[in-house]
């Protein structure tokens, strides 16, 4: 549980916000049963999208901290990377500065032994070793209008430009073609990339599935469960 102040609610085009979407307060707690297991402060505020856990471990991007890996169970400080070129990169710029059409923040996802980083305003996407918070590459992605249309699958990640990258090296590769469309994210599932308006193709060959007939939420895209798309 990540908690701070209380929200400042702020109205801009066509979506509602807050001003103050982060905190410090973090706290473990087993499920079932709601024990306990830990509570601290973080030495900077977190914004509610640069925390992820994975595996044993939690991560947050602390202002003026750096990036934080941390044990689940216990909340020990495993490592720190301090970068200052990471802070300055995904700190979140004055919302004037953003545009009130498709409000923009950061998103940071751990997938594999990585955490990978990207928002609109920051020119690179970054990536970090989960082992030891150490920068593995940090590289321009192209341009996009939304730092969450992209997507890691099956090593690479997609959405970066018009060639996928090598999860672990920012190198360009060969892989599936990228598919999007709309205000949100693809979603990728083995074997299928579905877009926020419910295209679905074939991540191997391009193919397409079904064309995009519907609109998911902005920010929110579609979920996969039993072989079942829910949007």
């Amino acid at each position: 549980v990540l908690a701070g102040e209380a929200d400042v609610v702020q109205t801009i085009t066509y979506q509602t916000v807050a001003a103050n979407p982060n905190g410090r307060e973090l706290a473990a707690y087993e499920w079932p049963g709601g024990k306990e297991l830990w509570k601290t402060s973080l030495p900077g505020d977190v914004d509610e999208r640069l925390i992820a856990v994975k595996d044993d471990q939690i991560y947050a991007l602390a202002k003026g901290a750096g990036m934080l890996g941390m044990e689940l169970r216990t909340g020990k400080c495993l490592w720190t990377n301090s970068s200052e070129e990471l802070q300055a990169d995904f700190t979140v710029p004055p919302s004037k500065q953003l545009g009130d059409f498709l409000f923009s923040q950061p998103g940071m996802m751990a997938v594999d032994d990585t955490l990978v980083l990207r928002a609109r305003w920051a020119k690179s996407t970054t990536v970090l070793s989960r082992a030891d918070g150490k920068r593995l590459w940090r590289k321009a992605y192209g341009g996009g209008y939304r730092g969450i249309q992209f997507v890691a699958y099956n090593g690479q990640i997609l959405g970066c430009g018009n060639t996928p990258l090598d999860l672990h090296t920012g190198a360009a590769t060969n892989g599936p073609r990228f598919a999007s469309s709309g205000c949100g994210p693809t979603t990728a599932v083995p074997g299928y990339l579905i877009t926020c308006f419910g295209a679905v193709s074939d991540a191997q060959t391009g193919k397409s599935i079904r064309g995009a007939d519907i609109k998911s939420p902005c920010d929110i895209g579609s979920l996969v469960s039993e072989g079942v798309m829910i949007t």
